[in-house]
């Protein structure tokens, strides 16, 4: 039998194999899980996705109570900090709310993709005007 380059793929079926219904629960990242963080270059923006972000996290209904408890309460952090326009803090707090994040992400994969906007927060605070 010849070996295939499997690459990434999540699942691998052999020949002539079929497959079922197939339920997506929880949250679906891009149906469910949207944050833009790309175009972020005002401290007012900022403070927007922060927000979006809470309610992001506090709709991961199957994450671990605690850890999502931490993200939220770091995110509460980054956006007071983001109003006091302290970056430094802001930036600590971001860092904090990603690693509960990709730690949620062992549990919960739709977590990944907020701390990867928040990575990209992450690199827009200097810009910020």
């Amino acid at each position: 039998m010849a070996e295939q380059d499997l690459g990434s793929a999540a699942f691998v079926f052999g020949n002539d194999a079929k497959v079922g219904d197939i339920n997506v629960k929880g949250n679906v990242v891009g149906r469910d899980l949207t944050i833009e963080a790309q175009g972020v270059d005002r401290r007012e923006q900022l403070l927007d996705v922060l927000t979006a972000l809470r309610a992001q996290v506090q709709a991961l209904k199957e994450a671990p109570a605690g850890q999502q408890q931490s993200a939220l309460d770091e995110l509460a952090n980054a956006r007071a900090a983001g109003e006091r326009q302290d970056d430094s803090q802001l930036v600590e707090g971001l860092e904090s709310a990603r690693s509960v994040l990709e730690r949620i992400g062992l549990a919960v994969p739709a977590a990944i993709t907020l701390a990867q906007a928040i990575a990209t927060l992450i690199q827009r605070v200097p810009g910020l005007s």
